[in-house]
């Protein structure tokens, strides 16, 4: 296998076999590089916490013509060719790639209960003020909700908890003071509109993490965020590194594979 489905794109030792199967989940079959010591390597799968996996049917996406078929549908987000082509090289990534990936960590949190609004309702409710599409929603009963916001070719994390009354802010590029304000306020005016939280106090914050290194890294780091911060609320061991993003990007696309409902 290459590490680039391109002419002239070079072997990937960790692709090169021998290979042991060790599941095998609808089409996507996970394998392990064997290696000396009877060890297995996969660091991308590795680094996000994932079983370890074959780069194959993502390599093979990434070579194919897009062609604007299904490839994986997770919950309800469908995701195509197109779809998986943003999550290679220095692509941004869509929203349905992102909210199909927290749809992932809502489906694998055991922990606290969980709720996701996805990309176009968080960012009219939070960055355009816009509150149309939630006229009929029902009030979410879970404690943490996830919302990733499109700002402008550019995404940033927001999370909310409920009972604390906090909204905790996370940019990649470390601005968060360029949108608190906003974001407190449109949330505020949205609650103004359900009468059991209308007089509630609130509060926003953010959270120590390394500073996004390139221009096209913030999907990917929102959604490396929203993970650890699930898991113990520390961001500060997240690698931003070019390295790391080419890893990630992978991991999220195999991710995306293995919880296909397809």
């Amino acid at each position: 296998m290459r590490k680039k489905g391109r002419k002239g794109g070079r072997i990937e030792p960790d692709f090169s076999g021998p290979y042991t199967i060790e599941a095998i989940n609808g089409k996507l079959a996970t394998l392990a590089n064997l290696k000396e010591g009877g060890g297995t390597r996969n660091e991308a799968c590795q680094a996000f916490g994932y079983s370890l996996c074959t780069s194959m049917p993502v390599n093979t996406l990434w070579a194919s013509e897009d062609k604007g078929h299904v490839q994986a549908v997770v919950g309800p987000y469908k995701l195509y060719d197109t779809s998986f082509r943003t999550l290679e090289g220095t692509n941004w990534l869509s929203d349905e790639v992102i909210d199909a990936y927290y749809k992932v960590l809502v489906m694998k949190e055991k922990n606290t209960p969980v709720h996701h609004i996805n990309a176009v309702v968080a960012s009219a409710l939070f960055v355009h003020g816009r509150f149309e599409t939630l006229r009929k929603m029902k009030f979410p009963t879970e404690d943490t909700w996830l919302c990733p916001l499109n700002v402008g070719a550019h995404w940033i994390l927001l999370v909310i908890h409920i009972t604390q009354r906090q909204l905790v802010l996370i940019d990649p590029l470390s601005n968060e003071g360029t949108y608190q304000r906003k974001v407190l306020r449109n949330w505020r005016n949205f609650l103004r509109r359900v009468e059991k939280m209308e007089n509630e106090k609130w509060s926003i914050a953010t959270l120590e993490h390394k500073r996004q290194q390139d221009s096209c890294s913030c999907g990917v780091l929102i959604l490396m965020f929203a993970e650890a911060y699930l898991l113990n609320r520390v961001l500060s061991h997240i690698e931003t590194s070019p390295n790391e993003m080419e890893k990630a990007r992978f991991a999220v696309a195999c991710t995306l594979l293995q919880n296909s409902d397809k």
